[in-house]
């Protein structure tokens, strides 16, 4: 049997091959050789196989001790056995184990936030697989904090694959950043680690002192208090600390590191966030520690002092006007002080007195007033002196601004020259889109033109006012161009009236004529005309609308206060023919549209059949008429050997000037002599084709009765003068002839007893031959033949010609 050691899951054993060995003592030394027996391990067979039947002595009767190896180690593998004996149970185990594939670790080390005069310290690095510690190597400067563990199996022995950790030695001064597992371990990814620390900062602190000067006797220290801020490399930190009368002005910033993440050194520097009233300090802005770690912050008591705020505020001033400076005074209880402040757009058009006392010398509050010197062009909110509040005053000045005039005029079009109303419009001005209380009357005695006079170019802050102008109401039978706002042109806004003509309207029907029926009439689309020319006005009539529709609100008469002529054209329709092509003219007020249905065309093939028509006689020529709803058209065609009895009527309506479906049918005009028909009369049309049967009918010939053989005349028992009588009934007459003589004739009279004495003309009896001797016989005979023959012949030559 085999068995494999250590190999992964992912991997398929391979199939061995066991060979067998024989060993006999001879000579008393063993000696082994191969039996050349062989067996195949496979995955198949689970690794297991027999060699049965083996003899225990050779032929000489030495005992034989077996064996078993495999015959080569499969690549990957190595074998933990040799030549294997059996055990007691004749078995032999070969085990394989799997050669693990190799691996290494990369480790690097990163230090951050080391100071630059900081010496990083060397460190031990484990390695650990399963968890269990295999490996270390040291880190440090030599080998730039980098090293590398090699040749470390990928999988264990059960070919399960090896995680790898590491762990470093604890460093004081720094801190591990890396994600770590339960025992401290930071996981191997990709064959590489990187170990990340931190250093940790040495810690300061800073003492903050306060320093009070010129306080006078009679302030209460006890309410007084201040916050310091601590700046970081000259930036505010959320840390502050209060200094006040409890903790004697004095406060410590503590736990302070010394350098930044990045191992800078930060530079700590103090200020006071804000200084009360009445003090001023002498160590402003950031102050540093000093080499003990102490910041001062030293405040002034200030006598009390007030000053003035002047601020100018310009009113209504344009964007392009610079406004002019001015002159303040100050004045004190009425009085002037003779201290002056200029404003002008160098300042801002603000300034202050400053310095001020608030009380006079017998202890009295000082009421401060200031004057502002006239500025022309503008007007002042306040004259006189004005009064300081709160330590502040604002002079407003107005600027008066620029006038300008707007003139209106009135425009009349399309008004008929009978129109002879009187008519006045009302306009009204507007300024930036609001109405005014200004308006202007315009009519006929001021020539439609009047002006909005006295009006400023710009408002109370100085923006151009955009002034409009509207009119108030259109006049009834007006309507207005210029509707809304209309904006001023070169100081001049024109306002448009146009005449309103009474309206009309143009009804528009739609007849259709030979539609089918279940055809679906389509719409249409008809279009306005004025004047011969097309407007922009179409209407579409259809099913929905019943074919009617309207042109509404139609002006009766143009701009020039001319009549207008109306007129409609339809757009042409596919399938249809109009009969009021072209512009229609509208007749009180309504016009009416025509259109033809066309109907689809057919055609009708006629073929003639001939039956018995003997072999080399030609049938001849016949006429076939159409008929249309069972009443004959004057459409013919002929059907003969030319045309192989073929025609057709071709372009037929399908449909007649109703849409009703026609029925056509077909008779043949006339039925040739010497043939009958068994399609008489009008024949039907089946899909597209009619057939007319004709039928030969041949003449039947008289068939000749065989004469008897006659007697020999005897002679007649009496003979009546002028006759007599034969022996076959026939009657002999005499008959005189141009030359005096006598011609006897036979009579179809019955006489018992004939006989001929002299030479007689004998008219045969009706169907029979008269009776002569044998060579009589042969003549008549033959005449008859004959005579037979040359009535066939006439009767083949008729025949020919009818076909013809």
């Amino acid at each position: 049997m085999k068995t494999w050691k250590g190999v992964p899951d992912k991997i398929t054993t391979p199939s061995i091959t066991a060979v067998l060995y024989q060993t006999v003592t001879e000579n008393g030394k063993e000696v082994t050789t191969p039996t050349g027996k062989t067996i195949e391990l496979t995955k198949a067979n689970g690794y297991a196989g027999a060699f049965s039947n083996l003899p225990q002595v050779d032929d000489q009767g030495r005992t034989i001790k077996y064996s078993v190896s495999e015959k080569s180690i499969p690549t990957g593998y190595t074998s933990t056995t040799d030549k294997q004996s059996p055990d007691k149970n004749g078995v032999v185990n070969l085990v394989n184990e799997y050669t693990a594939h190799k691996t290494s670790v990369s480790v690097n080390k990163d230090w951050q936030g080391v100071p630059d005069n900081v010496k990083t310290p060397s460190i031990t690095v484990n390695l650990y697989a399963n968890g269990k510690k295999i490996d270390d190597k040291t880190l440090n400067s030599q080998n730039g904090y980098s090293t590398r563990f090699d040749n470390f199996p990928e999988t264990d022995d059960n070919g399960k694959t090896i995680d790898y950790t590491v762990s470093e030695s604890t460093v004081d001064g720094y801190k591990l950043t890396n994600d770590t597992t339960k025992n401290g371990q930071v996981k191997v990814v990709n064959g590489k680690v990187k170990l990340t620390n931190q250093y940790i900062p040495k810690q300061t602190k800073i003492t903050v002192k306060k320093t009070w000067k010129g306080i006078p006797k009679g302030v209460d220290r006890k309410k007084l208090s201040i916050q310091a801020v601590l700046y970081a490399n000259g930036k505010a930190t959320k840390q502050t600390v209060t200094l006040n009368y409890a903790n004697k002005w004095s406060a410590d910033f503590t736990d302070l590191p010394l350098t930044d993440s990045q191992g800078k050194q930060i530079k700590y520097t103090v200020a006071e966030k804000s200084l009360p009233d009445g003090y001023t300090t002498t160590t402003s802005g950031q102050q540093k520690a000093n080499k003990d770690g102490l910041v001062k912050l030293v405040n002034e008591y200030v006598a009390h002092k007030t000053s003035i705020k002047v601020n100018k505020n310009w009113a209504g001033v344009p964007d392009g006007v610079k406004t002019p400076s001015v002159t303040v005074t100050l004045y004190a209880n009425g009085k002037s002080t003779n201290d002056k402040l200029t404003l002008d757009s160098q300042n801002g058009y603000s300034g202050e007195f400053k310095n001020l006392p608030e009380t006079d010398s017998k202890g009295q509050t000082i009421k401060y007033t200031v004057v502002e010197s006239q500025v022309s062009g503008y007007k002042s909110d306040n004259s006189g002196q004005i009064k300081v509040v709160d330590g502040k005053v604002t002079l407003t000045n107005h600027y008066i601004p620029k006038q300008t005039k707007i003139t209106v005029k009135k425009i009349w079009k399309g008004v008929p020259t009978s129109d002879t109303r009187d008519r006045s419009i009302e306009a009204v001005l507007y300024a930036n889109g609001k109405a005014t209380t200004k308006t202007v009357t315009l009519n006929a005695a001021n020539n439609w033109t009047a002006d909005f006079t006295g009006l400023p170019v710009t408002d109370e802050n100085g923006k151009t006012i955009v002034y409009t102008v509207a009119e108030k109401s259109v006049p009834a039978g007006y309507t207005t161009s210029t509707s809304g706002l209309q904006p001023v042109k070169n100081g001049v806004v024109t306002l448009v009236n146009d005449y309103v003509p009474n309206k009309t309207s143009v009804t528009v029907n739609k007849i259709w004529q030979g539609v089918p029926k279940g055809t679906n009439t389509p719409s249409i689309t008809v279009t306005l005309y004025a004047n011969g020319k097309p407007t922009d006005k179409t209407i579409t009539l259809d099913s929905s609308n019943g074919y009617l529709g309207r042109f509404e609100n139609l002006p009766e008469t143009d701009d020039q206060g001319n009549k207008i002529t109306y007129t409609v054209v339809e757009t042409a329709v596919n399938g249809y023919t109009s009969t009021t092509t072209g512009q229609q003219v509208v007749k009180d007020g309504a016009v009416t549209l025509v259109n033809v249905f066309v109907p689809k065309k057919t055609s009708i093939k006629v073929v003639k059949e001939w039956s018995g028509v003997p072999d080399g006689t030609v049938a001849p020529s016949i006429t076939a008429t159409l008929y249309a709803n069972g009443k004959a058209t004057d459409q013919v065609v002929t059907l003969d050997s030319s045309n192989d009895y073929t025609a057709t009527f071709d372009n037929l309506p399908e449909t007649d000037a109703d849409g009703n479906p026609i029925i056509y049918t077909v008779a043949e005009t006339k039925i040739p002599d010497g043939y009958t028909s068994s399609t008489t009369g009008q024949q039907s049309v089946k899909d597209g084709v009619v057939t007319l049967k004709n039928t030969h009918t041949p003449d039947t010939p008289v068939t000749p009765v065989t004469p008897k053989t006659p007697k020999v005349p005897g002679q007649p028992d009496k003979i009546t003068p002028g006759t007599h009588s034969t022996s076959e009934g026939g009657e002999i007459t005499k008959t005189p002839t141009q030359s005096g003589k006598t011609t006897q004739q036979a009579n179809t009279t019955h006489a018992s007893n004939p006989q001929a004495s002299t030479p007689q003309t004998v008219t045969p009896a009706k169907g029979k031959l008269p009776q002569t001797g044998a060579k009589a016989k042969q003549e008549i005979a033959l005449t008859v033949v004959g005579i037979l023959l040359i009535g066939l012949l006439i009767a083949w030559k008729y025949i020919g010609l009818i076909k013809k």
